[in-house]
């Protein structure tokens, strides 16, 4: 009897710790700087470390690269994620699953990325070929992925016979196509709406795409949990305290509704632009 009472001792002390988590970790994709981040979520991390009752962990990955490392590896139970993000991850774990998209607007999550031009120049679709263009980023789901669409729909080519060049934000990619250094920009319409009054105009746009994302890890927290979580986090995006996060709220999301952006992903995204910031007038 004592052995059989010290063997199961020793069975709770080496596999308990696999069936729960004692913390949380949430990872966000980089919009802003880590402190900005840390603040903007805060409120969300103290109400799901409040109703589930485990500690949560900001994680913060300096790039995107990082992230979609960390998350790949199953180092991350909970992520917020740009729609290329989540694609990208999920073709490398496929225990990554979608939570809830987040409201753009009262419509509900789906926005457009925007291929843009300075309003001083007088350019169309049929000024693409031979152009310098402003993305984002190779990670970003309005950079190469949204702007190589709408070219490859006028050229029927690949953006990277063009010249163009990664800025890593879109304010910068706005400025700068003001400023006259490139003939074209893409954001996505929500920063486009914002910045228009400055002097840019619409060139063409993508059909409506799914929002940002907010994700879990299935293999990390179990699906009993998951279902926990799930309403939790539901709970949670109705609180006053999280309409800096979420001022519209938010939607459930399929995995399904990203297969627009696995449709408009081409062979290879290119990691890098063939200008510098040297070549910028």
């Amino acid at each position: 009897m004592l052995y059989k009472n010290i063997f199961l001792v020793i069975m709770m002390i080496f596999f308990v710790p696999i069936l729960i988590y004692s913390e949380i970790s949430f990872a966000p994709i980089q919009m802003e700087t880590a402190d900005r981040e840390y603040e903007k979520w805060k409120p969300f991390m103290a109400l799901l470390e409040k109703e589930t009752g485990e500690k949560v962990v900001f994680k913060h990955a300096k790039s995107y690269n990082e992230l979609i490392e960390m998350i790949a590896k199953n180092q991350v139970h909970l992520a917020y994620l740009c729609p290329l993000t989540y694609v990208m991850i999920k073709q490398r774990n496929n225990d990554i699953y979608p939570l809830y998209a987040i409201n753009v607007s009262s419509g509900g999550s789906k926005y457009r990325c925007v291929l843009f031009k300075s309003s001083d120049k007088k350019l169309s679709v049929k000024n693409l070929n031979g152009a310098r263009y402003a993305l984002v980023s190779p990670y970003a789901t309005c950079g190469f992925l949204s702007m190589n669409y709408i070219y490859q729909k006028y050229t029927g080519k690949q953006l990277t016979v063009e010249r163009f060049v990664y800025l890593d934000s879109h304010n910068s990619v706005v400025e700068h196509v003001i400023a006259g250094d490139f003939d074209f920009g893409g954001t996505n319409s929500i920063v486009f709406e914002k910045y228009k009054a400055l002097g840019i105009e619409k060139v063409d746009e993508t059909p409506d795409l799914p929002g940002f994302v907010i994700v879990v890890n299935r293999k990390l927290i179990g699906d009993e949990k998951l279902n926990r979580l799930k309403k939790i986090i539901k709970n949670i995006f109705e609180h006053e305290e999280i309409k800096r996060v979420s001022p519209f709220g938010i939607s459930s999301a399929t995995d399904t509704d990203y297969d627009i952006i696995r449709k408009m992903m081409p062979v290879k995204i290119p990691m890098e632009g063939n200008l510098s910031a040297k070549d910028i007038r």
